[in-house]
């Protein structure tokens, strides 16, 4: 009975740990998910083409945006004002990259954001290899 008992406090102790962590690993951001990678390239389209990183601003928060109202909404009144509010939004010129996770919080559980991709081939190429 004594051997039984300690092999159970044993798998315990072994166990649990791992499986407290395995529980956490899903509330915790990963550094991918916060931190650029390292690269000469980093932000080389907002010091090369300040513009168009501001035309990607505005164009990441339309889609994001619209996308959540295309998920709510069937109603051609709503998608329409959806759509004058995010040309209004581009034609601002944000210097700012949108949240789409605050700004799309439905549509951003469903689909993976194709955006940081891109932005990131755009920036090596805007970087030419230098």
């Amino acid at each position: 009975m004594f051997i039984s008992l300690l092999a159970r406090v044993c798998l315990l102790v072994v166990l649990l740990p791992g499986l407290a962590a395995a529980s956490l690993q899903d509330w915790l951001e990963q550094r991918n998910q916060r931190f650029y990678l390292r690269g000469s390239w980093n932000w080389t389209i907002s010091r090369q083409l300040p513009e168009l990183q501001r035309e990607f601003n505005g164009i990441d928060f339309g889609h994001a945006y619209l996308a959540e109202t295309l998920l709510h909404s069937n109603d051609d009144a709503v998608i329409e004002q959806a759509r004058l509010e995010i040309l209004a939004f581009i034609a601002s010129k944000p210097a700012l990259p949108p949240d789409e996770a605050f700004i799309a919080p439905t549509f951003y559980r469903l689909a993976w954001s194709p955006h940081q991709p891109g932005r990131s081939i755009t920036t090596i190429w805007t970087k030419g290899g230098r």
